[in-house]
């Protein structure tokens, strides 16, 4: 019987990641976290998630869903913008 394995990441401040069209900041300026750039925890999540390789995740701090936000649209560009799956999309 095949395994279904899930994951449970908390990432904090994950929505300081998106502008208002719910767009990954890819920069140099602050996350809000001591001297991490936008840009390095960005990576640094990807980089996680791929090492978890999951076949779900829960994204605990995820963005907002809202009428001025959609997190489903955020986490769906964070994902495009990261070749962090082994493929098994």
């Amino acid at each position: 019987m095949p395994s279904l394995r899930i994951a449970c990441y908390n990432v904090a401040w994950f929505a300081r990641l998106f502008d208002r069209q719910g767009r990954l900041i890819d920069d140099g300026r602050s996350a809000l976290l001591p001297e991490v750039t936008r840009h390095r925890q960005a990576e640094a999540i990807a980089a996680m998630l791929g090492r978890i390789d999951a076949d779900c995740y829960a994204i605990v701090e995820a963005p907002n869903e809202g009428s001025r936000q959609s997190c489903a649209a955020e986490l769906e560009n964070f994902a495009h913008g990261f070749p962090f799956s082994s493929g098994r999309r």
